[in-house]
């Protein structure tokens, strides 16, 4: 795939979420003026993927009107269930999200999880969800304007979350590689021990 993939993807584009039972891609693709919006599209046999379209797009006047990107979906016993982040006309990130029986037409479910304070005061981006036997756990990029930390938080269903008021994970010491920031969290489960995978800022470039 590449930025000719899809019409308004001319501002680049980023796979976020993989399906592997159904080889589902959901992506974030942005048009030349930087308005984000999520794309499909299906893995073949060959690992090709096969672009299908844009399936959600900024909305309306509410939190996600100017910009929607960074899908974190999984399936669920009617379908799929999507974590989304919504940019408002003030700049403000929000977390939303959707459901949809195919994963291709979504409807809208309103706001997951606002904007907090503090370290997370201007945006909540989803990185990755976890189900377990009391439900579900997420974790997810905070930004204060400043600083990029990664946050966690809980639900039941996977459509009201509870958030933990502090990050779950800040950036590094002082003169280590990760020193001003840590964001894009991907978690794997090995027993009962967690394993983080994700980006770190040394205050010039993202490793």
């Amino acid at each position: 795939l590449d930025e000719d993939s899809f019409a308004p993807a001319k501002g680049g584009l980023h796979a976020d979420s993989y399906d592997p039972e159904s080889g589902l891609l959901w992506l974030s693709i942005a048009d030349a003026g930087g308005t984000k919006r999520i794309a499909m599209a299906e893995v073949g046999a060959d690992g090709i993927p096969d672009p299908i379209g844009v399936v959600l797009e900024p909305s309306g006047t509410g939190f996600d009107a100017i910009s929607v990107h960074s899908p974190v979906v999984w399936a669920t016993e009617d379908g799929y269930r999507m974590l989304y982040a919504g940019e408002s006309a003030e700049g403000i990130t929000h977390m939303g999200t959707a459901t949809s029986s195919d994963g291709l037409s979504w409807t809208r479910g309103g706001q997951a999880l606002e904007a907090g304070e503090g370290w997370e005061s201007m945006a909540v981006v989803p990185g990755d969800v976890h189900e377990s036997a009391d439900g579900y756990r997420l974790w997810y990029s905070g930004f204060n304007g400043e600083q990029w930390e990664i946050g966690s938080a809980t639900s039941t269903d996977g459509r009201d979350w509870i958030r933990e008021s502090e990050p779950a994970f800040s950036f590094g010491a002082p003169g280590s590689w990760d020193d001003a920031a840590v964001r894009h969290p991907s978690v794997y489960q090995d027993g009962d021990e967690l394993h983080l995978w994700y980006s770190g800022f040394d205050g010039s470039s993202w490793r």
